[in-house]
């Protein structure tokens, strides 16, 4: 793309000095053509970013199974995100907001007050950080706020007790 230092209307005279009507056409030709793709943009004419109604993203995204499953809360987040006044234009969601969202009370703990098992708050921040990498992929925000979002650290299940068959076939099996 061409710039101010390329155009051989603005290259330096020796003196230094730039020719200022010269300048001013410049400017009036560029206010001319910022104009023209406003107004066009305004028409729909020509490429216009735009982001689409939260609708139609969520149903390509089988939002809806991610809830069930455990994944992300988006009741929780609307509630968050009221509460807190921030706006629900995802576009307008920074990695400062979601990390807020993932400390606070609605996304750490239960409905009963309770909080959560750090798993639960992992599948959680996953389910976060695959739905804004996916808005990023597709075009639909300029970048991934959820990239850094990072897991906690969760030691091992305990082990689990044998069931009573498990237990009574061991118990075989030693004694055979």
């Amino acid at each position: 793309p061409m710039t101010i230092h390329d155009d051989p209307r603005f290259a330096a005279v020796p003196d230094g000095d730039r020719d200022l009507e010269d300048f001013r056409r410049f400017g009036d030709e560029v206010l001319a053509l910022l104009t023209l793709y406003v107004q066009h943009s305004r028409a729909g004419e020509g490429p216009v970013l735009r982001q689409r109604p939260l609708s139609e993203v969520s149903g390509g995204l089988d939002l809806e199974r991610w809830i069930r499953e455990g994944g992300m809360d988006a009741v929780a987040l609307g509630r968050w995100l009221a509460r807190t006044r921030r706006p629900t234009d995802l576009a307008k969601l920074d990695h400062r907001a979601l990390a807020a969202f993932v400390a606070s009370p609605e996304a750490r703990c239960r409905p009963d007050g309770v909080d959560k098992k750090a798993t639960s708050t992992n599948a959680l921040r996953t389910s976060l950080r695959t739905l804004f990498a996916y808005l990023a992929d597709a075009g639909l925000l300029p970048a991934n706020p959820a990239r850094l979002l990072k897991r906690a650290r969760c030691s091992p299940p305990p082990p689990r007790a044998l069931r009573e068959d498990e237990e009574q076939r061991l118990l075989a099996h030693l004694t055979a």
